[in-house]
């Protein structure tokens, strides 16, 4: 699975603080934690696949960023709020972080980021009732008024086609300021809403066979291209998964 990383961490200097073990140790977590951000702790396994030794009091050098919750697991407190900006129960592409966020109990705890949205759509709701009702006292005034514009895409629409399109983008290292094409624009907009399963099970098989000019590889080689074939896609992942025997979890390398 692909996410946003925050390349700026390393000017910062409670990063460069850090030992280099540790340093390796911040990057596995946000790695490796769901979609709520939570890490199920296996400090066996972190210690091997980084080369150094590692226990809960490893933590503390990351001081209030994270959090040890009720069965040992630990969370990145500000994860949410860095990989989503806002979350919307309109956006089905959100949904898997309300279930995981609700599974570990911490839906209220970033309930601000909901208050947000909502104070956002409600302040443009009541604006548009309120250029209505104007425009209504206009007509029955017999007063020119101006040309009604068509209504703006809902909220929560923009917001499911603009976290779809990141993490479409991300298959292609696409960063999420990149500029789309209109031909990839309409080809995005046409998918959505994407099935949670489905986009994962592309994410994952994108993951597996990366790079795509690998020899008898058949990936897709750019963005659009992957856009206007997405049915076909699925199909391959499928039949590629169920080949390999895997249950749909491609097996990447990772690397520090």
């Amino acid at each position: 699975m692909k996410r946003f990383t925050a390349t700026e961490k390393w000017d910062k200097a409670w990063f460069q603080d850090l030992p280099l073990a540790e340093k390796c140790l911040w990057n596995y977590l946000c790695d490796n934690c769901d979609a709520a951000g939570v890490w199920d702790a296996n400090w066996r396994l972190a210690s091997f696949q980084i080369g150094a030794t590692f226990t809960v009091e490893s933590l503390a050098a990351f001081a209030a960023r994270v959090e040890v919750l009720p069965g040992g697991k630990v969370w990145i407190v500000g994860f949410c709020e860095f990989q989503y900006g806002q979350l919307s129960r309109e956006c089905r592409a959100q949904n898997h972080v309300f279930r995981a966020l609700e599974k570990h109990g911490l839906l209220d705890r970033v309930s601000s980021l909901l208050n947000t949205l909502s104070d956002r759509v409600s302040d443009t709701l009541q604006e548009k009732d309120k250029d209505k009702e104007e425009e209504q006292d206009k007509e029955r005034k017999g007063e020119p008024g101006e040309t009604e514009l068509p209504p703006d895409p809902k909220a929560e629409r923009r917001a499911g086609i603009t976290a779809l399109g990141h993490r479409v983008g991300a298959i292609f290292h696409r960063q999420p300021g990149s500029k789309w094409s209109e031909r990839e624009r309409k080809a995005l907009i046409g998918l959505y809403p994407q099935p949670e399963e489905d986009l994962s099970l592309i994410e994952r098989y994108y993951a597996a066979l990366w790079p795509p000019h690998n020899e008898r590889n058949i990936l897709r080689h750019d963005l659009g291209t992957l856009l206007n074939n997405w049915p076909g896609e699925l199909d391959r992942a499928r039949k590629h998964f169920d080949r390999n025997n895997i249950n749909g979890h491609a097996k990447t390398q990772k690397c520090l």
